[in-house]
């Protein structure tokens, strides 16, 4: 099976899954940065970026 299919699931019912992340300090920087220019919280301008990258690889994948 082809991680597109893996990855074409259908949408689950809102709900919010929560976990750690630790990641570099410059990054968390630049994305504190991006994320207020888009008027964003940091929280939701990583899933921004999480969400454009699983759908580039969807994209890339047919």
């Amino acid at each position: 099976m082809k991680l597109k299919d893996k990855l074409s699931i259908e949408p689950l019912p809102i709900s919010e899954k929560r976990f750690t992340l630790r990641m570099n300090a410059t990054l968390f920087e630049q994305i504190s940065i991006i994320a207020k220019e888009h008027k964003r919280s940091i929280a939701k301008e990583i899933e921004c970026a999480i969400e454009a990258y699983v759908q580039e690889i969807m994209e890339n994948e047919a």
